[in-house]
């Protein structure tokens, strides 16, 4: 892996298929999911040929407080800078009549969607910190990955990018050919740091 591209973002979401049951199970879990993912994710990045080292919560933005979730560097030296989020329950929704609803964000003003689901909102946030990395921590690139299993999540991002092709690619069951399902991998990356 020198660079994370489509097929590696293919890779990431037939992985996190296998663990659909227990993703599912974690989203309804007070706390979120995002800290287990990064542990197994991690360490199946680290099983990869080329890959180095995959390294987790690493300072590298000029605010030396802020962590990246995780670095995977390859056997050529390319650091892959990665930010997940993921949507949860009790951070990303509410449950109205026995159904779980997104919980809805305000993005502005001057779009068509003013209010979007939460963890789109959240991941928009995390693309803005790319240029925030410090300048010592550079050359890298940097890759946006959310998880999301609402039918509003993985509506809203199938609609924007559809708008919008530098919008989050989104990966979904009938995108790759398989039966309809809402469990949804969000991915964006940037190589202009490379």
């Amino acid at each position: 892996m020198d660079r994370f591209d489509i097929d590696t973002a293919q890779d990431i979401y037939y992985w996190a298929k296998s663990k659909r049951n227990e993703i599912e199970l974690a989203f309804n879990m007070k706390g979120g999911w995002e800290a287990w993912l990064q542990v197994e994710l991690a360490l199946w990045l680290g099983t990869k040929p080329n890959v180095a080292s995959v390294m987790r919560e690493q300072h590298v933005y000029t605010d030396g407080s802020q962590a990246v979730d995780l670095i995977v560097t390859n056997t050529n030296d390319v650091r892959n800078m990665i930010e997940l989020k993921c949507e949860s329950i009790n951070q990303d929704c509410n449950i109205i009549n026995g159904q779980v609803v997104s919980k809805k964000s305000y993005r502005g003003v001057n779009y068509v969607s003013p209010k979007i689901p939460s963890i789109a909102k959240r991941l928009e946030v995390e693309c803005n910190r790319k240029d925030k990395v410090a300048p010592s921590n550079q050359p890298y690139q940097y890759t946006v990955i959310g998880m999301s299993l609402t039918q509003e999540a993985h509506d809203f991002v199938n609609a924007e990018h559809d708008s919008n092709r530098l919008y989050f690619l989104p990966l979904t069951a009938q995108k790759l050919g398989g039966a309809p399902d809402n469990f949804c991998l969000w991915y964006k990356s940037y190589m202009d740091h490379v």
